[in-house]
């Protein structure tokens, strides 16, 4: 065991998002291909000798370090059922930010999957992936993903994984997030099925990612919860005709947004494409050129 574990914890993107439909007891059943990318947040864990000891930082102001935030709270819950708080130690946890937040990008469960991870291999629990990703399923559907990444289908409320075999790692993806907060769950419920007139098509889309047929991706691909966030927040159009204007082959909001991002195969006319986008968006402060990984974490 070691006292300190350092890991990254990496942002997701949805490359195509399709809403199958509503389950019985309130969710959505979606269908969706993820992909992990190099933006990150840093997180360091301590294993402190102190019964009840559970204290987080951070050097963001956008998130709390409290109960509130779902670090603490996965901790919390492993510190009693792992029996780690009754062998009388604690968790000391530094939170460093770069993934934005409340933007569809995954942060919270990134930095979710990076606590199982690290709360497991600091007092050498020796958890299967299967009880991590359990245990992350509890905080969040898309923790499971997180926990593993790279290129995978995400079926049921996201927990339902399936590994895509692919070669993306010649593209670029340019990231730019307005100062716009989302709500998952108020977007979901504004959601109809009945305003979706192109729905995605995941098989094909797939195809054309194991393929690498790029000019497919905008005839198989989409994201149908842009018929809620992108009426209510008429930015996220506009970003995503810069992008295309810019070279991107492709470009799409990701999760429930705000985000939106544009895959390019030349990293020159990513850089440029954030130039322009900075002119024309003054207001965007959090835009970032990025690459695909193959992994939701890394151990440092």
């Amino acid at each position: 065991m070691r006292d300190t574990i350092r890991i990254k914890a990496r942002a997701k993107i949805n490359l195509v998002l399709k809403v199958v439909g509503k389950r019985e007891d309130g969710y959505h059943e979606l269908d969706s291909v993820m992909q992990s990318v190099g933006l990150s947040d840093e997180l360091t864990f301590k294993r402190v000798k102190k019964k009840d000891y559970l204290k987080i930082i951070t050097d963001s102001k956008n998130i709390p370090c409290d109960e509130r935030n779902i670090v603490y709270r996965v901790i919390d819950f492993m510190l009693d059922k792992c029996g780690i708080r009754e062998n009388g130690y604690g968790v000391f946890v530094n939170i460093e930010k770069s993934i934005p937040v409340s933007a569809g990008l995954g942060g919270g469960s990134a930095d979710c999957a990076a606590a199982i991870t690290g709360t497991n291999l600091l007092f050498g629990l020796g958890l299967s992936d299967n009880e991590k990703a359990e245990i992350g399923l509890k905080f969040g559907a898309d923790v499971p993903f997180c926990l593993f990444g790279g290129l995978q289908r995400a079926k049921g409320v996201g927990e339902n994984l399936f590994k895509i075999e692919s070669e993306l790692k010649k593209i670029y993806t340019v990231i730019a997030k307005p100062p716009i907060s989302v709500s998952t769950a108020n977007v979901f419920k504004q959601f109809s099925m009945n305003e979706i007139k192109d729905k995605p098509n995941i098989d094909s889309f797939i195809n054309a990612v194991t393929h690498e047929t790029y000019e497919d991706f905008i005839t198989y691909g989409g994201n149908d919860l842009e018929t809620v966030t992108a009426k209510i927040f008429p930015v996220i159009n506009e970003i995503k005709d810069c992008l295309y204007d810019s070279g991107a082959f492709y470009s799409i909001m990701t999760g429930s947004g705000s985000t939106v991002l544009g895959l390019f195969t030349d990293k020159n006319e990513g850089e440029a494409a954030i130039s322009v986008i900075k002119s024309q968006f003054p207001q965007i402060n959090e835009i970032f050129i990025t690459y695909f990984a193959d992994s939701g974490l890394q151990i440092l």
